[in-house]
């Protein structure tokens, strides 16, 4: 009897192969990420958890991935708390805080004709001026930048 060849599945590797196509796919976003888990789909993965399922098997039964089934669980043990908290604002944190934007404000206002790094020479504040010039036209106020040296 000759042997199979290496290229040919055999009927379990089959059967497996069609086991993983019928899993339950976590549902994504129009741009392919995956969305986050609804408070329903949570409390399936603490009650699975809670029974003695392994991430993996949550993972095949509800769809959802096991890291995010792992961070579920975390939060219920340790935060006593399934639904995660609301960030009140994503991306990277302001450079300044409303007393340094009003201070900038109030320096441009003070004088017209400064240039962006005369601005924030005089404010004192650690910033670029590029970034002084982002806060005050974001207040209406005219910006000056230097084209070239005098």
């Amino acid at each position: 009897m000759a042997e199979p060849c290496q290229h040919h599945r055999t009927q379990t590797q089959r059967n497996s192969a069609q086991k993983r196509s019928t899993q339950i796919i976590m549902p994504r976003e129009a741009d392919g990420k995956r969305r986050e888990a609804t408070l329903p789909e949570r409390l399936k993965v603490v009650e699975l958890r809670s029974n003695g399922h392994s991430y993996r098997s949550i993972e095949r039964e509800t769809g959802i991935s096991k890291s995010q089934a792992a961070n579920i669980w975390r939060r219920f043990t340790v935060d006593d708390d399934i639904i995660p908290q609301l960030h009140s604002r994503r991306g990277m944190k302001s450079k300044l805080d409303e007393m340094d934007k009003r201070r900038l404000v109030r320096l441009s206002d003070a004088y017209p004709r400064a240039t962006l790094q005369e601005l924030v020479k005089e404010s004192g504040l650690p910033i670029h001026p590029k970034t002084a010039g982002k806060y005050l036209r974001k207040e209406n106020r005219f910006v000056r930048f230097i084209k070239r040296k005098p």
